[in-house]
C-alpha cells in the first residue's frame, strides 16, 4: 500500500478530517493515530502491523520530529503484508533530513490553513454539517459561529508577527473541534451560559495553553470576553453588536445556511480592523514578506550552479514557500 504523506505548514492538520472521513467510510473505531516524539517508535511499530493485519487505517504525526528514525518505518512499511483496506497517512513539516526515498514513495499533499478571515470560516462551515448547525438552539448555533470566526481570528492574527502575536503559534483543527465540544457542553442545559466558565475553559483548556508571553495571553483572554459575551449573542436583553470591523450581527437562527450568506458579505483579502489592529501593521507584512521572497530568490540562486539535472523533489521543497509568500502579498 502506498502511504499518503500530507506535508503540512505549522498551525495545520488533517488528523481530524481524516478521522471524520474515515469514519463514514470506514465505520467508527476503524481509524487510529499517533502523535510522534520521543518513545513512541515501538507503539507505532505495533500499531503498523495491527492495522496492516486488520484493515484498519492508520494516521503517524510529525514525523519531522523523529528523521532518524523514518528509514527504519520505511523497512516495514516495504515487507508489510497488508490488507487490501489497509490505508497509511503520514503528516510531516517539511525537512532537509527527511529521506528522499519514503517522500519519492508516496503519495504527496501540500495541506494548509486556508488564508483569509472569509476562507478560514468557510473552511469550518464546509466540516460542519447543516444538521450539525440545526441540532441545538439558536444560541448554540450563534456560539458555533463566533467560536469559527474567534478561531479564524487567532489564527490570521500569525500574519502579523510580531504585532499579532509574539511569534507564530499552532491553533489547529484539533482546538476547534475542542472548542465546539465545550460549547455544546454549555448549552446542554436551559439556562444561559456561565461566560466566565466558557471564557475559563477555552483559554485554560485549549487556545491559552500554546501561549507563552503575557502579551498574548492578554490579548487572547479580551477576544474570549468580547466574542462570547451578551453582547454578541443579544443575551439578557443586551443589544446586539456587530463583529469587529465588519457591519455583521448574528441572526437568531440556527440554520446553516443563513449563517454561510454572512460570509458573502466579507472581502477575499484580510482587512488589519478585523484583528483590532492599525492600518499601517500590513506595511510591516509586506516588508517581511518581501525580505523572505529575496532570501528564497538567493538560496535557489546559489544552489543553482551546482545541479546535476532536473530534481523535481528540491524544486518544490525550493519554490513551495516562495509561492506561499507571494500568494499572501498579493493577497
Amino acid at each position: 500500500t502506498t502511504p499518503v504523506l500530507f506535508i503540512v505548514t505549522p498551525g495545520s492538520d488533517p488528523s481530524q478530517e481524516l478521522e471524520e472521513h474515515a469514519e463514514r467510510a470506514m465505520g467508527r473505531g476503524r481509524y487510529h493515530q499517533l502523535a510522534m516524539g520521543q518513545g513512541q517508535a515501538e507503539e507505532a511499530m505495533r500499531l503498523l502491523a495491527e492495522c496492516a493485519r486488520t484493515g484498519d487505517w492508520l494516521c503517524l504525526k510529525n514525523l519531522h520530529l523523529v528523521v532518524a528514525w523514518l528509514p527504519t518505518l520505511e523497512k516495514e512499511i516495504y515487507v508489510l503484508k497488508a490488507h487490501e483496506d489497509f490505508r497509511l497517512f503520514l503528516t510531516s513539516e517539511p525537512h532537509a533530513k527527511f529521506p528522499s526515498s519514503l517522500l519519492e514513495g508516496s503519495l504527496k499533499i501540500t495541506y494548509e490553513a486556508p488564508p483569509g478571515l472569509k476562507r478560514n470560516v468557510s473552511r469550518t462551515y464546509e466540516a460542519w454539517s447543516p444538521q450539525y448547525i440545526s441540532d441545538g438552539s439558536p444560541l448554540r448555533a450563534k456560539l458555533l459561529f463566533l467560536l469559527a470566526w474567534f478561531h479564524a481570528v487567532v489564527q490570521e492574527r500569525r500574519a502579523y508577527v510580531p504585532q499579532g502575536w509574539s511569534k507564530f503559534y499552532e491553533f489547529s483543527f484539533a482546538d476547534l473541534r475542542s472548542g465546539a465540544d465545550i460549547i455544546n457542553q454549555a448549552c446542554d442545559g436551559s439556562a444561559d451560559p456561565q461566560w466566565s466558565q466558557l471564557h475559563g475553559l477555552l483559554e485554560r483548556a485549549i487556545y491559552g495553553g500554546r501561549g507563552d508571553s503575557a502579551y498574548d495571553i492578554i490579548v487572547l483572554r479580551t477576544y474570549l470576553r468580547q466574542f462570547f459575551s451578551n453582547e454578541m449573542t443579544g443575551g439578557g436583553g443586551v443589544r446586539v453588536k456587530t463583529l469587529p470591523g465588519t457591519d455583521i450581527s448574528l441572526p437568531n437562527a440556527n440554520d446553516h445556511g443563513t449563517f454561510t450568506a454572512l460570509l458573502r458579505r466579507l472581502d477575499e483579502a484580510n482587512s488589519p480592523s478585523l484583528f483590532s489592529l492599525p492600518v499601517n501593521v500590513e506595511r510591516t507584512v509586506q516588508v517581511t514578506n518581501s525580505k523572505h521572497v529575496i532570501t528564497s530568490l538567493r538560496t535557489m540562486a546559489s544552489h543553482g550552479g551546482t545541479s546535476k539535472g532536473f530534481d523535481r523533489s528540491a524544486w518544490s521543497a525550493s519554490l513551495g514557500p516562495l509561492l506561499r509568500s507571494w500568494d499572501r502579498m498579493m493577497a
